[in-house]
């Protein structure tokens, strides 16, 4: 598991002054930035430098507590599951130890030249499931 902390701030909130929930699905997203940055497989590798990336094509969030103005959540990154061609993430908003929500995305390796689906690459699956 990657840990990736960070303060909310006023862009992530709604009128009822709790993370907006299209704001969840975009920490996540830095979240993944983050632990790419950390296992050595930079965002910058994967858009200008690798013939495969990996878009979303499913996401989910279930929200079990509130996340306010000022709280700092740690983001906790896992593999949940693997196939030839796709992983999910699920990355666990924490607050003071405690889940306040949980978000899983699905993505896809696309062979960038084909756009289609394609097997995870070698070294990129290694890294993903010894992170």
């Amino acid at each position: 598991m990657i840990e990736y902390k960070r303060d909310i701030r006023l862009n992530d909130i709604d009128a009822a002054g709790v993370i907006f929930y299209g704001r969840a699905f975009d920490i996540a997203q830095e979240a993944f930035e983050f632990m790419l940055k950390k296992i050595e497989w930079p965002i910058e590798k994967v858009i200008f430098h690798s013939g495969d990336i990996f878009p979303v094509v499913h996401t989910e969030a279930n929200y079990l507590g509130a996340i306010r103005l000022g709280d700092t959540v740690s983001v906790w990154i896992s593999l949940f599951a693997i196939s030839n061609s796709s992983f999910t993430l699920l990355f666990d908003f924490k607050r003071d130890d405690k889940t306040m929500l949980k978000v899983k995305t699905v993505q896809v390796s696309i062979n960038k030249k084909l756009w289609k689906k394609s097997p995870i690459p070698e070294d990129f699956r290694y890294r993903i499931t010894n992170f």
